[in-house]
């Protein structure tokens, strides 16, 4: 069963329309990870401040690679330089309802 993950991350004031620029530039090959099969980046509604990235994988050692991936690319350095809190991660299933 895939993992679908959800991170809401709080930008520092200002600083989030060159997040915005800087994830077009560098996630374009993101989405042909081994087992990507949704990674999409959301502006907060009620916190403009706060980008929501929904991901979701084929299993969870696949989305562990990624993240592995955004580390040894700095990626993630960048994201913790620019954010104003900590993040919030969840890890999700499809229910079955």
């Amino acid at each position: 069963m895939s993992v679908m993950v959800l991170v809401s991350l709080p930008i520092a004031d200002g600083r989030v329309d060159e997040v915005a620029t800087w994830l077009k530039t560098h996630s374009a090959d993101a989405g042909s990870h081994p087992g990507c099969i949704l990674l999409d980046a959301y502006r907060a509604k009620d916190n403009p401040n706060t980008i929501v990235f929904v991901e979701q994988f084929e299993t969870r050692a696949d989305y562990n690679a990624y993240l592995g991936w955004r580390e040894e690319r700095g990626d993630l350095d960048y994201l913790e330089g620019v954010a104003s809190g900590t993040p919030s991660i969840r890890y999700i299933d499809l229910a079955d309802v």
